[in-house]
């Protein structure tokens, strides 16, 4: 990603419309993205009667991307936020007889609340706190789980520095950014190596991260839950797998677009959640993913 895939939007807004999975372009008709979102369907469809065999739950949740929540900040760029792949994958699973009851529907809360304050942090293409309260919020609802309700009260740090986007230009584009430390009850008790080299700083590889997460609380949920997801669920600013781990007690998480199966049948969650960054439904996985150590 470089300087040319990033929009300049008004109020100190950044947006990706470049990059590998070419975001801009993704709001145009294509032949191609359609087949993409269909065996997109098709995967969740195959997960969730895997899951229903053994006895879990399967949800799936996008992450979308922040120019089709805030498109009112965008300036001199006009794009349509239904086209976006999000709109596109949900209407396609509105009359799918299995799925419409899994999809986390995440776009229309954003939306209806970007006034609030900032759900998108402005130099970078992921959540702040806000943001990431409302995905974790409609988890539980989905989950018909207990939400945990004062991590904004807890630990925090405020630092100026670039997100991701604002990095990109010359000099560094920055913002205020507030990080909060949202662990208390759970305990991680296992995090594989590149998790280790990761948090070190040691590698920028993220895909394979793996933790466990116990939280021995009166007030936890008694399910295990198991995501695989991405950036979106492991963000140092503000993370929705602590927020999960505060609130079930076990929680499993694998940075991986891909299930695996061997995995799952070992840990035997009560919940599995798959979640995407939208830009990332450009490319099918196959669900063959082997969890590293």
């Amino acid at each position: 990603m470089s300087e040319d895939d990033v929009h300049r939007g008004v109020d100190g807004w950044l947006f990706l419309v470049g990059g590998t999975n070419r975001v801009l372009a993704q709001t145009r008709k294509n032949p191609h993205i359609d087949i993409q979102l269909q065996a997109w369907r098709d995967v969740f469809a195959r997960r969730y009667r895997a899951c229903k065999k053994a006895g879990c739950e399967y949800f799936t949740m996008i992450a979308p991307e922040k120019i089709y929540i805030y498109d009112n900040k965008l300036g001199d760029l006009s794009i349509d936020p239904r086209s976006s792949l999000c709109n596109r994958l949900h209407r396609g699973l509105l009359f799918h007889p299995i799925l419409r009851q899994s999809y986390i529907e995440l776009s229309p809360h954003l939306r209806a609340h970007r006034s609030d304050g900032d759900l998108y942090q402005r130099t970078d293409t992921h959540w702040t706190l806000a943001g990431c309260q409302i995905a974790y919020r409609q988890i539980c609802r989905a989950c018909r789980a207990r939400a945990v309700d004062d991590f904004h009260l807890r630990e925090r740090r405020q630092e100026r520095s670039a997100g991701d986007l604002g990095s990109k230009f010359e000099p560094a584009i920055s913002e205020d950014r507030t990080f909060y430390s949202l662990q208390s009850e759970a305990t991680r008790v296992y995090a594989n190596a590149k998790a280790l080299l990761y948090e070190s700083r040691q590698t920028a590889s993220h895909r394979g991260i793996h933790h466990v997460y116990r939280n021995s609380s009166a007030r936890a949920d008694p399910r295990t839950l198991m995501l695989v997801g991405d950036s979106y669920a492991d963000f140092p600013a503000a993370s929705l797998v602590v927020m999960l781990a505060e609130t079930f007690r076990e929680v499993h998480f694998i940075w991986s677009p891909a299930v695996d199966w061997a995995y799952f049948a070992r840990v035997k969650p009560d919940i599995l959640i798959g979640q995407i960054a939208e830009r990332f439904l450009r490319q099918v996985t196959a669900d063959t993913y082997a969890v590293e150590p």
